[in-house]
């Protein structure tokens, strides 16, 4: 009686655990305008967003202009690892992989590349866990 009961008890925690996976898979927010206004609320708020992805489809020079009006952002610049198929390779030409941006206006400037044969990916995070975190972005290329 005692091994039903453990056994029945191991695999809720594996469901829950591959619920929880899950369910903070989908919580990416792609940005597909080059400018507009996101809510990202705390890590650990219900259905709702609390990272938000620009895709940019070509490569280049860009110029990133980001106000963030509450909480704290983590920008990460990734470029696609072939192993486990994920975007978690730092950015090529020893661009800076992470900027933490508190309250106000940031001004960033970037390559997008090639890695792979995939184009890195920009991921804006509220780092913090209940609060929201409310930004405004411009992305635009870099006049050389």
């Amino acid at each position: 009686m005692m091994t039903l009961w453990v056994s029945s008890f191991v695999i809720l925690m594996i469901i829950l655990a591959f619920t929880y996976v899950y369910r903070h898979s989908l919580k990416t927010i792609q940005l597909v305008n080059p400018d507009g206004q996101v809510n990202l609320k705390g890590q650990f708020s219900w259905n709702s967003y609390y990272s938000a992805g620009i895709r940019i489809s070509t490569e280049g020079t860009y110029v990133l202009t980001v106000q963030v009006l509450e909480g704290k952002i983590r920008l990460s610049h990734n470029s696609y690892n072939p192993d486990g198929g994920t975007w978690l390779a730092p950015p090529a030409d020893g661009q800076q992989a992470h900027y933490d941006l508190t309250p106000g206006n940031h001004k960033l400037n970037f390559t997008n590349r090639k890695h792979y044969g995939q184009l890195n990916q920009i991921l804006l995070v509220n780092v913090r866990f209940r609060g929201n975190a409310v930004l405004e972005y411009h992305l635009e290329p870099a006049v050389i």
